[in-house]
């Protein structure tokens, strides 16, 4: 468990551009679905403005959201 939250928050500080992000974000939620069911589904729910961030990453509000989502995890 503890190595999938590592995972995910690497894919956070890595990912330079929006389809890295997807395309990695895609693939944790595909393996952690089954062992953090709420926290996938509000990543899904999230899952555009998520994906923004990586386009800018740099606005207090998408700043703000990754925060809670990692706190979340």
């Amino acid at each position: 468990m503890q190595e999938l939250k590592e995972e995910f928050r690497k894919i956070h500080e890595t990912s330079e551009n929006p389809t890295e992000g997807l395309l990695s974000i895609s693939e944790w939620l595909a393996k952690s679905s089954s062992i953090f069911t709420k926290s996938c589904q509000t990543i899904r729910n999230w899952f555009g403005e998520i994906i923004a961030f990586y386009e800018r990453p740099y606005t207090i509000v998408n700043s703000d959201l990754s925060w809670r989502l990692l706190f979340i995890l």
